[in-house]
């Protein structure tokens, strides 16, 4: 009678078989790699380990040492033609370029005058069954071999005995990475005969996977998830949808398919429970322990996202008759907001009250900007152009021919580009909402011209507002280096960072602008149509009113006014008489004067105007400066000399505003405290 085999081995032998020293053998106890078991020389302080656990061991190591499939690389299995990375290098026009070229099909995709096909051309044939006789004579042959053991049986499956000595008959394929996890797909089944049949619907959708988007629907069907989104929905993709679209659905498949492993198209339409699975998968995926003893946070746009795309899949599949329905539509997002009118808010979500801010709100914001006079123009223009009616993606591409020709200045700017991120590269590309017209302002005329005059009169083809170096103006750049710290000198929040309560984005003024031009005059008389308000802040007339039904109302101050007269008065409101008015009167210091008011040093004032950053004149051999070019620039208040405003002054320069006090009573109350500061000894 032969002698069992062993099922432990000592801690010397472990050593051996894994080509390792012993000391490792017990870190790999210590982690619960290796299970160790009583010893007769545990007295002696030698331990034996199991033999399971060490050929489960080296499974492990074996599938961890082999490569991953392709299919597993995003960018290997979603690819973006050369074309379109071509043209993010080059900041090409997307509308310029030849459409991409379908994927080529299949050698072996039958041709379309004969799109029918027999199903015994693909896929494998079935093996002739084994006897009993032969699956006794390979049983006897296990039980001589150790635990774990397997031998061959006929049509590529494999008979093993598990712990109790009943048969298990399993099957491993060599894939090319078509329709499996990994790159040796398989299963255990309890008998030969089934083992087979799932072996013949491995490779049968192996022989199908290859045909791509030409396989038949049925097939389709019993086709893995991302097996089928890699085949037959990102072709379609490449066609129909933009590089950048396509490059952030990519993105949101990260997250997608480590959650969907295993599930075929028609287990999720049938059972609507794996929704909820995936779901609570993608939930605790991302989600986020900030600090020790601090709340988890979950991404939920992260998770609404990789929804999305599936929810996107599935869609392109019913459209296909694949599928007959999509089983997350519907789904509500984790991500949302609830409105009054019903439970799941619409894309476009009502906007707050407190949202809404006062018409000067871009003047003040504008106040708080510094720079040289050509860049601090172009700053304080961005948020007038947004109260006006554009997006900040289409002021980043906005040029001289969009609202200028060689006469001049038009009634009309013609807004035809964008500016995107495309995966960190700056592109252009087309408008949102396409290609529209705007009434351009009078006021935002003058300020645009006076901008072009002193660029030089630059081509009609360059850039309004580009970076140093001459290109794409990055808005997350602007945001952070610009935006949150005029907020904070202009005295809206105490520090100049988005976290501050008091903040608030650029793009809110849009919401100033829209309810600034549903009560404001046109210039030949009357109101403005909501659907030219809907035109010029490109949304159409239902977003219109549910956005923003609830909060037109006659703002004060704004009633009987045209655009034009509103923002002219609320650049009057923060910066007092501008060059041009009727009432404006210029003041000119000498550096000495300029000095004393200032707080600077005359060699410090005389190499700004040197250099160029601020205005100046040079008379007998004297520098001068006017008093608005000194409060233009922020080194004085900005009204009739007042002493720029800080939260440390106990009023900032919204209390003024809001106030209703003269000019001459904020100038007394501004130069009080100038005395108080200089009589202190502060600098």
């Amino acid at each position: 009678m032969a002698s069992p085999a062993p099922t432990r081995i000592s801690k010397k032998e472990a050593a051996e078989r894994l080509g390792c020293s012993t000391r490792k053998i017990d870190r790999l106890r210590a982690a619960g790699e290796l299970v160790a078991v009583k010893s007769s020389r545990e007295q002696q302080g030698h331990v034996a380990i199991t033999l399971d656990s060490l050929q489960a061991h080296e499974q492990r190591q074996l599938e961890a040492a082999q490569p991953r499939p392709a299919r597993d690389d995003i960018k290997a299995r979603f690819p973006i033609p050369e074309q379109d990375r071509e043209r993010e290098a080059k900041n090409l026009q997307p509308w310029s370029r030849a459409a991409a070229a379908p994927p080529q099909p299949h050698p072996n995709a039958p041709t379309a005058q004969k799109p029918l096909r027999s199903p015994n051309r693909i896929g494998p044939q079935p093996s002739a069954a084994p006897s009993e006789r032969q699956l006794a004579q390979a049983e006897r042959a296990l039980r001589k071999r150790p635990l774990g053991a397997s031998k061959a049986v006929g049509g590529g499956i494999h008979m093993r005995l598990d712990r109790e000595g009943r048969r298990r008959f399993q099957f491993r394929l060599r894939s090319s990475g078509h329709g499996c996890r990994s790159g040796q797909p398989g299963g255990t089944y309890d008998s030969w005969q089934a083992a087979c049949e799932a072996r013949l619907a491995f490779e049968l959708v192996e022989a199908e996977a290859a045909l791509g988007i030409t396989a038949s629907a049925a097939a389709m069907r019993n086709f893995e998830i991302d097996l089928y989104a890699e085949k037959v929905w990102w072709p379609d993709c490449t066609i129909h949808l933009a590089v950048e679209t396509r490059l952030s659905y990519r993105g949101y498949l990260k997250n997608l398919l480590p959650h969907i492993k295993g599930i075929t198209l028609a287990q999720l339409e049938n059972d609507r429970q794996l929704v909820t699975q995936i779901t609570h998968a993608l939930v605790a995926d991302k989600t986020y322990i900030p600090g020790d003893g601090e709340k988890p946070d979950v991404y939920k746009s992260a998770v609404d996202h990789a929804l999305q795309v599936l929810s996107v899949i599935y869609e392109h599949a019913v459209e296909a008759e694949v599928i007959a329905l999509n089983p997350l539509a519907g789904r509500r997002r984790l991500n949302r907001r609830r409105g009054t009118a019903s439970k799941s808010a619409p894309s476009h979500r009502p906007i707050l009250k407190s949202e809404v801010k006062l018409p000067h709100t871009a003047a003040l914001v504008g106040s708080g900007m510094r720079g040289d006079p050509v860049l601090i123009l172009q700053r304080r223009l961005i948020p007038e152009l947004i109260v006006m009616g554009m997006r900040p993606s289409d002021i980043l591409a906005m040029r001289p021919r969009w609202w200028r020709d060689k006469h001049g200045p038009r009634q009309l700017l013609h807004i035809d580009s964008s500016v995107k991120d495309l995966a960190g590269h700056l592109i252009e590309d087309e408008p949102k909402t396409g290609e529209r017209d705007l009434y351009l302002i009078p006021a935002v005329a003058e300020w645009l011209e006076l901008l072009y005059q002193l660029q030089d009169c630059p081509d009609l083809d360059s850039l309004n507002f580009p970076n140093r170096n001459g290109g794409l103006l990055d808005w997350g750049n602007f945001r952070s280096g610009v935006w949150y710290p005029a907020l904070h000198r202009a005295g809206i929040t105490d520090t100049p960072k988005a976290s501050d309560p008091e903040a608030f984005y650029p793009y809110l003024l849009r919401h100033v602008g829209v309810t600034l031009m549903a009560r404001a005059e046109r210039p030949e008389g009357g109101t403005y149509a909501r659907d030219e308000v809907a035109d010029q802040f490109g949304h159409t007339v239902p977003t219109l009113d549910r956005v923003y039904n609830h909060v037109l109302k006659n703002l004060d101050g704004v009633g009987g006014l045209t655009m034009d007269q509103i923002i002219r008065n609320a650049r009057r409101h923060v910066w007092g008489p501008l060059p041009g008015d009727l009432d404006y009167q210029e003041d000119e210091y000498d550096l000495l004067e300029a000095a004393e008011l200032t707080g600077k040093s005359r060699n410090a004032l005389a190499a700004q105007i040197q250099r160029g950053s601020i205005p100046g004149t040079k008379r007998k051999c004297k520098l001068y400066v006017t008093k608005f070019d000194l409060a233009w620039h922020g080194l004085i208040g900005t009204d009739l000399g007042c002493p720029p405003p800080s939260r440390a002054s106990g009023r900032s320069r919204c209390d003024y505003l809001v106030s209703g006090a003269s000019g001459l009573d904020r100038c007394s109350e501004g130069s009080r405290r100038a005395e108080a500061v200089r009589k202190s000894g502060d600098p």
